[in-house]
């Protein structure tokens, strides 16, 4: 585990077509009925409970609800706009090959995530997916 400074922007419950705006260019993480997936944002609201995105320097969080999600921005370089915030980042597995208990395939096994976690009151993650 390391700590680091970090800028968090709380963008609010914004309708799904404007956080688009926010999430374009990013790299998206989420999982729906139909499985796991990564790439860029989905037009439509995933039928998912949160989307994490990323780029070089920040990273995104969405709590999807129907048309609309709640958006936060972490900003890793402490020169960009936003509430100064101290950050625990920490690299994790996913599924280890052989887990039974969730249905992914190999693909998505033995790969780590890197998770950005800002404590207090309303604590947030963000996460990454490592190469």
């Amino acid at each position: 585990m390391t700590g680091l400074d970090a800028r968090l922007v709380a963008r609010g419950r914004l309708p799904w077509e404007r956080a688009l705006t926010h999430l374009d260019g990013g790299t998206c993480l989420w999982a729906d009925l139909d499985g796991l997936h990564t790439g860029p944002p989905p037009t439509e609201p995933p039928i998912a409970t949160h989307l994490w995105a990323w780029d070089t320097d920040r990273l995104l969080r969405a709590r999807v609800d129907g048309a609309e999600c709640v958006l936060a921005e972490l900003h890793l370089a402490t020169t960009a706009a936003g509430e100064p915030v101290r950050v625990t980042r920490r690299q994790v597995p996913t599924w280890p090959l052989g887990e039974g208990r969730v249905s992914v395939p190999d693909e998505w096994r033995a790969r780590s995530a890197t998770l950005y976690e800002v404590a207090g009151l309303m604590p947030l993650t963000f996460a990454r997916l490592d190469p």
